[in-house]
């Protein structure tokens, strides 16, 4: 950083210039207004927080879950869109912190596309099904809740390069009819392994258009969708033959609409392999990653709790364990603990009752007695604070 300067010295003072005392006298006038700017936009940057969003191959999931779960942690993940998780049916994996979705092949091998989303922000997500279904796409939609438009990241793995050209179409717009639906609704980040070369000429990059990629290239045309990872801020090549690393390709991607691409940061293409899903074989796949601002709103939690002072449930209560408890007694049946802890809970709820807490989100409707209460708080302040001011004087 520069640093400037005053060309003039203390031995020769400059004379006050009347546009900059009236401009400081202004600015001192003003001091509120400044304040209160500055409080709202400390305010709103507060609201709003980054999360790392992240895309790879892995090549099979189930033998790479610590690996997994330890470029989640390092790399501070928020939402990672995988693809080729070979999981079929209904098969689905388990990553501490994390919730799993996604798609999964019947009976064909290979394939399978799924999203983790970190537990913080999951309340904020759900599954995307209404869109256009066709099985021979393989892509799942999750929707993010923000402000002011909700936004929905979807994990797409493309058909490969020598398949059936006309089943290709199909699926490309398979593709294009759910980005528009989706369009209509929100913003739209979609990540995955494309299968697809678009062409690339630029001083760091140099890629020719493939079969695949001339497809893709017209859905991102047609639907104004910005290439990420087209000018990445680190890292180039998404996937590199570990055995060979002369062949090389980008054919994962980032593609995000215009307004969405605003809130993004740079991306990264993590070709070191900091953040390489391992194995008993690494992934051919480098991880990319990139940034988004989302409304750092907290979520409120319903905490449910017993009604403690319901009086008339406790007696109920107790009356009804107490002719249970003689019941057995004269049975002369033993009850598993775990089956009279249950005839416990069930008694509670049924007689005493349950009540709801709202717990870390702002209450919707304040009552005339808390709004009266408040209000002479704010009073006997004001009234301190004035006290104050005349002591000090």
């Amino acid at each position: 950083m520069h640093e400037y300067k005053n060309s003039d010295s203390d031995e020769h003072p400059q004379k006050n210039n009347p546009e900059e005392t009236s401009h400081q006298e202004k600015t001192a006038e003003d001091g509120g207004q400044t304040n209160n700017s500055q409080k709202k936009r400390r305010k709103r940057n507060r609201k709003n927080k980054k999360v790392t969003i992240a895309t790879v191959n892995v090549r099979g999931i189930k033998g790479k879950i610590r690996s997994l779960q330890t470029v989640l942690e390092a790399g501070d993940v928020g939402i990672m869109t995988i693809t080729e998780t070979h999981l079929k049916g209904k098969e689905k994996i388990n990553i501490r912190g994390y919730k799993w979705t996604g798609s999964n092949r019947e009976k064909t091998q290979g394939g399978g596309v799924g999203i983790l989303i970190r537990n913080d922000i999951a309340p904020r997500t759900t599954e995307e099904t209404d869109v256009e279904q066709n099985t021979c796409l393989e892509c799942h939609w999750i929707k993010l809740d923000t402000k002011p438009k909700p936004v929905y990241i979807g994990c797409f793995y493309g058909p490969q390069e020598n398949r059936n050209h006309d089943q290709v179409k199909e699926i490309y717009n398979s593709l294009a009819i759910q980005i528009r639906q989706l369009q209509s609704r929100g913003e739209i980040i979609l990540m995955g392994d494309f299968n697809a070369k678009i062409e690339i000429d630029n001083d760091k990059i140099q890629q020719n258009q493939s079969r695949n990629g001339k497809l893709l290239q017209k859905l991102v045309d047609e639907h104004d969708l910005s290439v990420m990872n087209k000018e990445p801020e680190a890292g180039i090549w998404t996937r590199v033959n570990r055995n060979n690393e002369e062949e090389k390709s980008i054919i994962d991607y980032i593609l995000a609409t215009q307004d969405i691409r605003k809130y993004m940061g740079g991306t990264l293409v993590d070709e070191i392999g900091n953040l390489r899903i391992g194995g008993k074989k690494q992934t051919d796949h480098n991880t990319i990653t990139t940034d988004i601002k989302i409304n750092n709103r907290q979520q409120p939690i319903m905490i449910k709790k017993l009604k403690l002072n319901n009086k008339e449930g406790w007696r109920k209560f107790n009356e009804e364990l107490e002719k249970t408890w003689k019941q057995t007694n004269e049975e002369r049946k033993p009850i598993p603990y775990a089956d009279f802890e249950e005839t416990v809970r069930k008694g509670m709820r049924r007689n005493v009752g349950i009540t709801c807490i709202r717990k870390n989100g702002k209450t919707k409707h304040k009552s005339d007695n808390v709004k009266e209460k408040r209000a002479k708080m704010k009073t006997t302040r004001e009234a301190f604070r004035s006290k104050c001011d005349k002591n000090q004087e």
